[in-house]
């Protein structure tokens, strides 16, 4: 089974939330040695006994692997690697900073904010446009 913990933190583009992935000594179910990975998040200022951290997973899909956030420049949206047993694609995902709601972007792990070109030659973000709909929310 994989480390539990913190792991893979991404911040907002103000610098004030950082998001994290938090895996938990349990198996994700449908996803074989997998640790279950819920998203974070919690204020980058000094730890201190009490302080503050919210649970952005889904409440229907609690036992999935989320990781590798990445805050929009905007501070909108974070960008996510998730997998969950039972759902048939798994991949870049777009939420948005309050974590209520999942929109499949891409397959692939690792997501960024950065352009990248796909191997048919469009953009990621063209890419983002179309599966919301024609609507660009995001560079």
């Amino acid at each position: 089974m994989e480390q539990s913990g913190d792991a893979d933190p991404g911040f907002s583009a103000d610098g004030t939330t950082i998001y994290s992935s938090r895996g938990f000594p349990r198996e994700a179910p449908g996803l074989g040695s997998h640790t279950e990975r819920r998203l974070y998040s919690f204020s980058s200022d000094a730890w201190c006994p009490g302080k503050p951290e919210i649970d952005l997973s889904l409440p229907s899909a609690p036992d999935c692997v989320e990781g590798v956030p990445k805050g929009s420049p905007d501070g909108a949206s974070v960008l996510l690697f998730r997998a969950c047993g039972g759902e048939p694609r798994a991949g870049v995902t777009l939420t948005d900073a309050a974590g209520s709601y999942r929109l499949w972007i891409a397959d692939g792990f690792g997501p960024d904010w950065n352009p990248a070109v796909k191997s048919s030659g469009r953009l990621l973000s063209e890419s983002r446009r179309d599966a919301l709909g024609g609507v660009d929310e995001g560079p």
